[in-house]
């Protein structure tokens, strides 16, 4: 089993609506769980055919701490870079859309009684994929009484999901929501690409995003003008500066000589001697300027 526990990923805003939505779901979970919650609202709330109710509030119902650890966890890793991107008011409706999305695929393609907020993360997941599929997540692996860990580009980890969520939906059964997730997945996908393409959100000057990988053209963006360069350069200065601020407070010793720390565009870590201290360099990943932190 994989899995994830950290994405390198520079943030500039602090994720409080995704802070605050991991407790709502958590509490209220457990709420349920102890019966403090009356039973004819638990049943309302439940995915079960088209109502609303049961669509977005099955999102904050889990069958088991297992259930909800395991969403929560997915949730904190995935979700805290993408509502610093989006913004902490449009974060928790972009949610409950994605897990509208994955009930109507449900009642479509599947059908029966669902819960769980897996439909929902996996349309922030799909969003991760779209703005930044070669940052570096880090994964706990287990088989048996062996564990390990490894750094892996997150696409191709998000497309391993993806594809154990399509097999269980060709495969069938399982007790598992395959198709509401694939439908959270696609709704997020469509809307992050859609708003990229657009130009409605962004990438900074050292994100590379999927439409990059692809060589699809950014349709918003406007041709720069020369009148433009002065704020250009003080935006550079001020997002360099927040970048070597999180450089350097990733950075640690690995060893008597060695510095270790991440790109501060892509996650990617690297090990230097520590004589290089103060210098420049560029990451041979995402090629982001960075400045080596002091040990």
């Amino acid at each position: 089993m994989i899995i994830p526990y950290q994405a390198h990923v520079a943030m500039h805003r602090w994720p409080i609506a995704n802070f605050v939505l991991i407790g709502v779901i958590s509490l209220f979970s457990i709420a349920a769980w102890l019966e403090w919650v009356p039973q004819g609202v638990v049943e309302a709330m439940v995915l079960d055919g088209w109502s609303p109710l049961g669509m977005i509030g099955s999102l904050l119902l889990h069958g088991d701490w297992i259930h909800l650890v395991g969403n929560m966890i997915f949730l904190w890793v995935f979700g805290n870079a993408i509502c610093a991107k989006v913004g902490n008011l449009l974060y928790v409706p972009l949610f409950c859309l994605f897990g509208l999305a994955g009930g109507v695929a449900h009642t479509l393609f599947a059908g029966g009684s669902a819960i769980g907020a897996s439909d929902g993360i996996n349309g922030v997941v799909a969003m991760f994929l779209v703005w930044y599929p070669i940052n570096t997540v880090s994964c706990v692996w287990w088989i048996f009484y062996r564990t390990g860990k490894f750094d892996i580009d997150s696409r191709w980890l998000i497309l391993l999901y993806l594809a154990f969520d399509i097999w269980g939906v060709v495969r069938g059964g399982g007790g598992v929501g395959y198709a509401a997730h694939i439908g959270g997945f696609l709704a997020g996908f469509s809307l992050a690409f859609a708003l990229t393409y657009a130009g409605v959100i962004r990438a900074t000057r050292h994100e590379v995003s999927l439409l990059d990988i692809l060589g699809i053209k950014n349709a918003g963006v406007a041709p720069k003008n020369d009148d433009d360069d002065d704020d250009d350069e003080e935006e550079e200065e001020e997002e360099e500066e927040e970048e070597s601020e999180g450089t350097r407070a990733e950075a640690s010793r690995s060893g008597s000589d060695k510095i270790r720390f991440s790109c501060s565009g892509c996650g990617k870590s690297f090990t230097v001697n520590a004589d290089l201290a103060g210098r420049k360099a560029k990451c041979n990943r995402c090629q982001h300027t960075l400045r080596i932190p002091p040990a």
